[in-house]
């Protein structure tokens, strides 16, 4: 990959996908919000606004671009 690309890459990240799976690997909740601090707090809030956290439950965080290829 040529150098110049590199950087425009790490000067603007893919937003990332947050996804809240249930123990059955249904979909619970999910938001987008771009990479660094905002990913975290939405991270943060999606698990607050679940009704209700099992051991089974699991958060996945992609880069939207990779969600769209699937």
């Amino acid at each position: 990959m040529p150098a110049f690309l590199r950087s425009v890459e790490r000067d603007r990240p893919a937003p990332l996908l947050l996804t809240l799976c249930n123990e059955h690997g249904d979909e619970v909740a999910s938001a987008t919000a771009p990479a660094g601090d905002a990913a975290v707090k939405s991270a943060i809030m999606l698990l607050a606004r679940s009704e209700a956290l099992l051991p089974g439950y699991r958060l996945t965080v992609v880069m939207e671009s990779d969600a769209a290829q699937r």
